[in-house]
């Protein structure tokens, strides 16, 4: 066997740590790459995560809504049977609108119709606008003037609910 001269044994040694720093050169462009890799799909992650977290909380707020919504059906529905069982439906009442702008009456008539629009259980009065004044400056509402004939200046406006028999 041929001994190695020293010359020999330094190119060896000069080739192992040529062949070493080429491996870790690899080996730190292979991490390099790595890190930018896993970075770029973090990013991505962080934003998927993001938009997963927003959708949810939408999905929270829909999914409330439709509780909520369930909620003032279910509601809706008892006091519709509520109503049908006292005769409240809308089968049990005619409807008839009432307007009457600036109309003259007697103090009896207008007595009269404030008699026929008031709240009873066969009849029910929704007063859109209501006025009722004397015709001149001498008179008053509450006091009756030497003229007890003179009218009144009505305006009713608004739905009259009249209970039908069923």
């Amino acid at each position: 066997m041929k001994a190695k001269t020293f010359s020999d044994q330094y190119r060896a040694q000069r080739k192992k740590r040529l062949l070493f720093a080429i491996g870790m050169l690899l080996l730190l462009l292979a991490a390099t790459s790595f890190l930018v890799f896993s970075r770029h799909y973090l990013r991505q992650s962080q934003i998927e995560a993001t938009v997963s977290q927003g959708m949810y909380q939408e999905a929270v707020w829909m999914e409330e809504e439709a509780q909520n919504v369930a909620l003032l059906n279910e509601k809706a529905q008892r006091l519709l049977q509520l109503s049908t069982s006292h005769s409240l439906s809308p089968d049990y009442w005619a409807e008839r609108r009432i307007n009457l702008k600036q109309a003259q009456a007697s103090r009896g008539e207008a007595n009269d119709l404030l008699l026929s629009i008031a709240r009873t259980k066969k009849r029910l009065f929704s007063v859109e606008e209501f006025d009722i004044s004397v015709m001149r400056d001498d008179e008053g509402l509450f006091n009756i003037s030497d003229r007890p004939n003179m009218p009144l200046l009505l305006t009713v406006r608004g739905t009259a609910l009249f209970r039908t028999e069923r």
